[in-house]
């Protein structure tokens, strides 16, 4: 789910659909922003001057812009071209400067993604896997991974759920529960202290404040 606006934005499986929900006023029924093609199977979504949907159906992101700026009804969805990775372990974060951060596990990718509403998405890596199933370093490409000055810091083995504060990246290591922090355009990733030890976070939230986790047990 993605909020903006005084809206809550959320993908529907079953109908291949956006809805919308309202979380200020008295009308809080569900809206359907849009059902159907070229949505195939929606999962997840993020807001970056527009909704952003992660849909492993059609293996590709699709960008729906949202009313605002006087317009009154959401614009017609579009795919969006380019290199990032999309499938059923794919997560979104997106910012008010309108880039996107993908995050997949299966790949280990974690991307940043720029220029959305230019049909072809700028893409930069943060984080890719050689041939083996071992992440590089952070910002290292598999093909020279000791271009940068600063080396030893870690890979995401297997990134999942991503948020963005303030230029500040966070993302969990599904596999072994650990929450990693960056600046999106810095060389290296951290890992953090966090209130879990296990790999049960499957969502995470960044608020200005506080770093909100989802954990599946409770």
């Amino acid at each position: 789910m993605a909020w903006a606006g005084e809206r809550l934005y959320v993908t529907n499986v079953a109908d291949a659909s956006v809805l919308s929900v309202a979380t200020a006023g008295d009308r809080r029924a569900p809206v359907v922003v849009h059902r159907g093609a070229p949505l195939r199977q929606p999962l997840d979504i993020a807001v970056a001057n527009a909704l952003v949907i992660a849909d492993a159906g059609a293996s590709a992101l699709v960008r729906i812009d949202i009313p605002g700026g006087g317009a009154s009804l959401p614009g017609a969805p579009t795919i969006i071209r380019g290199k990032a990775p999309v499938g059923i372990t794919t997560f979104l974060a997106g910012s008010r400067e309108g880039e996107v951060i993908v995050s997949d596990t299966d790949t280990g990718v974690l991307a940043q993604l720029t220029d959305l509403g230019s049909g072809d998405a700028k893409y930069r890596p943060m984080q890719e896997k050689g041939e083996s199933d071992s992440p590089v370093p952070w910002n290292q490409k598999p093909e020279k991974p000791q271009t940068l000055r600063r080396q030893g810091y870690p890979g995401v083995s297997h990134p999942g759920s991503v948020a963005v504060m303030s230029g500040i990246l966070y993302v969990v290591d599904v596999n072994a529960g650990a929450l990693f922090t960056a600046g999106v355009h810095d060389v290296r990733a951290i890992r953090v202290a966090a209130p879990w030890t296990e790999a049960s976070v499957t969502r995470i939230v960044a608020t200005p404040q506080e770093i909100v986790g989802l954990d599946v047990r409770e």
